[in-house]
């Protein structure tokens, strides 16, 4: 049996976020991978590497230079663009990357959180998942143990035994006390809210009440956390939002026609699949025209429940991969043997 090459590859660490290391790839340890949520088909692509790894594109560069621009982050930032342009990626390399600089790092997926496989109940004005709200809190304490170790939380212990002592009972009103004090505590370390799939906090969801309505997500109190958390100032840290378009049942008719309007603050080439936003101040989802007096969003069960907005956003657009980035991308995975044969040349298309 052959033994596999192991890779030269160099594991990712703070000092390589700099312009030189654009187009190299860079490798994750256990340790990042354990913090570090990693989408599905990036967990099996490193399954089957010899060494994890992801390339270091410009765009991840300028995105994390924002990120630590950013003193009190008084915008949300939105990093969207086309299917399978790597906005995962980013996000995975961006939490990496803070996470690895003694950063608080709440990295999170929000499609599963509307997908209706969490235990629900009514509790006055709201809904309340208390499994998911445990989940979510088990994963803050394990990505950032020793960090919440140095924070005082509201019941004067450190914020890593707030969080581990949550059960059941308790895990909705704790994470909401979380969310609220870390964001306003300015005497930590600073803080990355890093939220993939965040669609889904403005979108219907698979769940129905009573009368087999169904629920927007602004009806829940987990996404509402977070919608408040967009519509305040972050103190010493930034939130981060990543759009997903692969999945039709997070789709956010709201969101993408308010990322329509913004331009994105980074500047990207055109590429041949950009994002589709939809001009819904002219067509409906069901195709039909709709008078332009009509307010754009009059057919979405989402926007006529939601009381809040996103105080402000600034749009980091991510493009579509260049011809260049996918050559280091099949350079790098002949590195890492996903692939064994064959060289890679440039070929454009007129």
């Amino acid at each position: 049996m052959l033994k596999r090459a192991f890779s030269t590859i160099s594991d990712w660490a703070p000092s390589k976020a700099t312009s030189a290391s654009i187009g190299s790839g860079f490798s994750f340890n256990e340790k990042q991978l354990e913090h570090i949520q990693a989408e599905k088909h990036l967990k099996t692509q490193f399954a089957i590497s010899n060494k994890p790894a992801l390339l270091f594109r410009s765009v991840t560069h300028d995105l994390i230079n924002a990120i630590s621009e950013t003193e009190d982050s008084k915008a949300t930032l939105v990093v969207d663009g086309p299917r399978s342009s790597g906005k995962t990626a980013t996000l995975m390399q961006t939490a990496t990357h803070f996470s690895a600089k003694n950063w608080i790092v709440v990295h999170l997926k929000c499609a599963s959180w509307i997908s209706g496989i969490y235990p629900y109940q009514s509790s006055k004005d709201t809904y309340l998942q208390p499994q998911l709200a445990l989940e979510i809190l088990q994963s803050i304490q394990k990505q950032n143990e020793k960090l919440l170790f140095q924070v005082k939380s509201p019941l004067e212990k450190s914020m890593n035994d707030f969080l581990k002592e949550a059960n059941l009972e308790n895990s909705s009103e704790r994470l909401q006390d979380f969310v609220a004090f870390i964001a306003s505590h300015k005497e930590r370390a600073p803080v990355l809210f890093c939220l993939d799939q965040a669609n889904a906090l403005y979108s219907n969801t698979a769940y129905h009440d009573k009368e087999s309505n169904r629920l927007s997500s602004a009806r829940f109190q987990i996404p509402s956390i977070f919608h408040q958390l967009a519509n305040s100032e972050l103190k010493n840290g930034s939130l981060v939002f990543g759009m997903d378009h692969s999945m039709p049942q997070i789709k956010s008719a709201w969101l993408n026609h308010k990322l329509k309007t913004i331009q994105p603050v980074n500047q990207v080439e055109e590429t041949f699949d950009a994002p589709r936003y939809e001009d819904l101040s002219q067509v409906s989802e069901f195709g039909a025209v709709l008078d332009r007096k009509l307010d754009p969003l009059a057919h979405d069960l989402f926007a006529s429940e939601f009381k809040g907005d996103i105080k402000a956003i600034q749009k980091y657009q991510v493009p579509f991969y260049s011809y260049e980035e996918v050559k280091q991308v099949l350079d790098l995975y002949k590195q890492v043997e996903l692939i064994h044969k064959g060289s890679f040349t440039q070929h454009r298309r007129d």
